[in-house]
């Protein structure tokens, strides 16, 4: 702990003044009178306590002897238990700019835009459960040491002419140096770092462990090559972006086939420091599944992963229903059953596409594959090669659906009935519709919610039975209705299943960190 030169109380860090307060007699001293601190020597560790959960193995370190009331990586609320230890004293900080009532204020402003959010999210004694906690970073500095010779295209229109130029450039890059931080915490989602990014690096000051004094720190625990790669082409595209910035819009550096990006530029991963970055973060944890809310500490900028509350999406679709039947039972007699069978296997359709959407996004997080801190060995490896092969995925279903959409307008103007119009179109949407749930089948396997494969099923099952009524064109309208009733049983259930998955999407297992080892922690005790 930090000592008052008054009366000898603790010392926090004050985020408003941004200095250092007595708890005891508010007296106010600078950051800078506690550099030469026994815990700010010139050493490259500094002695602190690290807490450890006995639930998730999650390690957090404080200046603060007191005991810890709960884990905010897993929400466990235990006392957990503390030893002193000499820790990897990082070259950087970024102290914290927000203070907790502005983080609070930032996530009610959030959660208020929700429409079924559960009702803990706006209690206040939930919401006084952020805690301030410094993230660690890696800063990759990236530096250039060549001069290319390159060219640069430039392709625009004006007037009833295309023009299409090429110039020769040498850019002037020799000794550019480039920053980009990466997270070096295996608990802290890659994701959520990437949604409350950036950090301003004028704000980035010399590490002082003063600043910790009321806040925690977690471990950097991920290996500090680990994003050399990644980021070293990040700085590449950086400065090739840089170089066509003064053409015209959409010019583009090429370069030669089978050159060597880095090479051509001269670049490389120069050097590595250890930083940390402010966060306020909050657990939400209802049995075995969490939500993280986690707001910048700097910016205010914020990730927030927000359920659905079950009950109040029944109770408000419940309201919509009965709107909606009083509605199509005034117009009954304008709307045909085949019409109304048609819309409502073109409502399956749009849901068996968000299904599908959903269900690989779980898939995805649940086998980390946006968090590369969180992977190891063949899992690092596999993750890394899919992240590459989506960055040429251009388009996907939705350019699809755009072009199917596009094509049955033109093929469907001669066909005027609309048991014709119904017959023609349902089975196109119900081959669609088989695509979907063939490609929503390998993901489905590799999920935990095996109960998913119903929700999946269901919409084109009943896609099918509207293909066969449909193409069968029966003259009595109450066997319409059947496919109608089938379509919209399915959508019911699928609807839910959609909502629980959106919910597991948002929510993550509970984590273990019992086997966390590497980054500065690893380096130190080897």
């Amino acid at each position: 702990m930090f000592k008052c030169k008054s009366c000898g109380g603790d010392l926090i860090f004050n985020i408003e003044k941004q200095d250092m307060e007595c708890m005891f007699c508010n007296s106010h001293f600078p950051v800078e009178d506690y550099s030469e601190d026994k815990y700010a020597d010139q050493n490259e560790v500094y002695e602190t306590t690290v807490y450890t959960c006995t639930q998730c193995g999650a390690e957090l370190l404080s200046q603060d002897n007191a005991a810890v009331a709960f884990c905010s990586y897993c929400g466990t609320e235990a006392v957990l238990e503390g030893r002193i230890s000499s820790e990897y004293k990082p070259a950087h900080i970024i102290p914290f700019k927000k203070t907790k009532e502005e983080c609070r204020s930032i996530y009610l402003g959030k959660t208020k835009k929700e429409p079924y959010v559960p009702k803990e999210f706006s209690d206040p004694k939930f919401i006084d459960k952020f805690r301030g906690i410094y993230i660690p970073y890696w800063e990759y500095e990236v530096g250039f040491k060549n001069e290319p010779k390159l060219k640069v295209k430039e392709s625009y229109s004006q007037g009833n002419y295309t023009y299409d130029n090429v110039y020769d450039v040498q850019p002037d890059i020799k000794n550019t140096k480039i920053t980009i931080p990466r997270d070096a915490s295996s608990g802290f989602d890659d994701e959520i770092a990437n949604e409350i990014a950036p950090y301003h690096k004028e704000n980035i000051t010399d590490f002082n462990p003063a600043y910790l004094a009321g806040f925690f720190a977690d471990t950097a625990d991920v290996d500090k090559e680990l994003y050399s790669d990644d980021v070293t082409e990040r700085a590449q595209e950086h400065v090739l972006s840089d170089i066509t910035s003064d053409f015209k819009s959409g010019a583009t550096v090429e370069i030669p086939s089978g050159v060597n990006k880095a090479e051509l530029l001269g670049s490389r991963c120069e050097d590595i420091k250890g930083s940390l970055y402010p966060v306020w973060f909050l657990t939400w944890r209802k049995g075995k599944r969490l939500a993280y809310g986690v707001v910048n500490g700097e910016t205010g900028k914020i990730s927030a992963e927000i359920p659905v509350d079950i009950g109040k999406f029944m109770r408000v679709s419940a309201v919509i229903a009965v709107i909606v039947f009083i509605a199509m039972t005034i117009t009954g007699t304008l709307i045909l059953p085949p019409t109304v069978m048609l819309i409502s296997t073109a409502a399956a359709l749009v849901t068996q596409y968000y299904y599908k959407k959903e269900v690989s996004s779980i898939r995805d997080k649940e086998m980390n594959e946006n968090n590369l801190g969180a992977l190891s060995g063949e899992d690092l490896s596999k993750a890394k090669q899919k992240k590459r092969r989506k960055k040429g995925i251009r388009g996907g279903h939705s350019g699809v659906l755009a072009v199917i959409a596009v094509i049955l307008c033109f093929m469907i103007l001669p066909l005027a009935d609309t048991a014709g119009r119904a017959a023609f179109l349902i089975p196109v949407m119900f081959i669609v519709g088989l695509v979907f749930y063939i490609g929503t089948l390998k993901p489905l396997t590799q999920i935990e919610e095996k109960r998913m494969f119903l929700g999946a099923t269901l919409p084109v099952a009943a896609e099918f039975i509207a293909a066969a009524i449909a193409l069968t064109a029966p003259a009595q309208d109450w066997i319409y209705y059947i496919g109608c009733i089938a379509v919209f049983g399915s959508l019911t259930v699928t609807s839910l299943s959609l909502i629980l998955e959106y919910n597991l999407l948002t929510t993550r297992s509970v984590p273990d960190f019992h086997n966390r080892e590497g980054g500065a922690r690893h380096e130190r005790s080897s």
